[in-house]
């Protein structure tokens, strides 16, 4: 008796069912007790009887994914006498029998693990299938369909805008801080390093209580106080230009500005300090272009602002 051989790999584990040897009466007187043990033919006694060229089918013995989402690599393995054919990976849809692409192998050899990198080119976002095909391969303990996913692609990200070109210096201010000074050093400077985040002013070392005034005319937008940062500080919003300057640090009690006030360059808005988180009596000093002080602008360095302030 011979078997169809098998075109394709199932689903589910194929099962070999056993096959039923049929013996044949013998012409000799029956003996008394229970029926006679074939001589010949079929198989012998106690052995499961072959079925002829099965043995020789490649099987399916490893077949997995490495990621549940494409990209990913498909690792499997056969067993076989000799080279297995016409080994194809399929991508079905979801549900049905469509098959979405192939991967054509060709042959492969037995006993080793080969791998295929599957990609989510050309494939549209949702679930798939993943099916191994070979000429005459059955399975053996494993399945031979799988699913994966393919991810809706992320949104493109914006264009990078062009960074805001840090205006040029201009000489018709007032220096803001109206006695003795330093500069310091460059811990102090723009862009040093902080916990969590970069420096985004200068740092002006002067005496408690020495007068701090307004660079430019323009219009208070803030005059508060916050205890574990700024202190109390101020921000004025620059006529006639596109900055904010902020002055922070201030001491208690020094300010004599109020939000919505008008200022002129050269109007007094309070005295250095040392409120907030501040190590010292210093004034650290800010300037915001564009929408301005946390409103969509951006802080630059106002070191070279303030030089060409002081040397007026």
């Amino acid at each position: 008796m011979r078997s169809q051989p098998f075109t394709s790999a199932v689903v589910a584990v194929a099962l070999v069912a056993p096959l039923t040897v049929a013996t044949q009466a013998s012409a000799s007187t029956t003996p008394s007790g229970g029926a006679a043990v074939p001589s010949q033919g079929g198989a012998r006694y106690g052995e499961t009887p072959r079925v002829h060229g099965l043995a020789s089918l490649p099987r399916l013995t490893l077949f997995r994914l490495s990621s549940p989402t494409l990209t990913a690599t498909a690792s499997y393995r056969f067993a076989a006498p000799r080279s297995v054919r016409k080994v194809r990976v399929q991508l079905l849809a979801a549900k049905g029998s469509r098959v979405v692409k192939t991967f054509a192998l060709g042959s492969r050899r037995p006993g080793r693990i080969e791998t295929l990198r599957v990609t989510a080119k050309g494939l549209a976002p949702g679930t798939y299938r993943v099916r191994i095909l070979a000429a005459s391969l059955r399975t053996a303990g494993v399945t031979s369909v799988v699913r994966v996913k393919v991810a809706a692609p992320a949104p493109p990200r914006p264009p990078a805008s062009a960074p805001t070109p840090t205006p040029a210096p201009s000489t018709d201010h007032v220096f803001p801080v109206r006695g003795p000074f330093s500069f310091g050093g460059s811990g102090g400077r723009f862009g040093a390093p902080r916990t969590g985040h970069t420096h985004q002013g200068q740092d002006l070392t002067a005496a408690e209580g020495v007068p701090l005034v307004s660079p430019h005319a323009g219009r208070v937008k803030a005059a508060r106080y916050q205890a574990g940062g700024a202190g109390y500080y101020v921000v004025i919003d620059s006529a006639g230009e596109d900055r904010d300057y902020v002055f922070m640090h201030l001491r208690a009690g020094s300010t004599v500005v109020t939000e919505g006030q008008l200022v002129k360059a050269g109007q007094r808005i309070g005295q250095v300090g040392n409120t907030g988180a501040s190590e010292g009596a210093h004034l650290h000093f800010e300037i915001w272009t564009g929408r301005g002080w946390y409103s969509g602008g951006r802080p630059v360095d106002p070191l070279p602002y303030l030089r060409a302030w002081a040397r007026r």
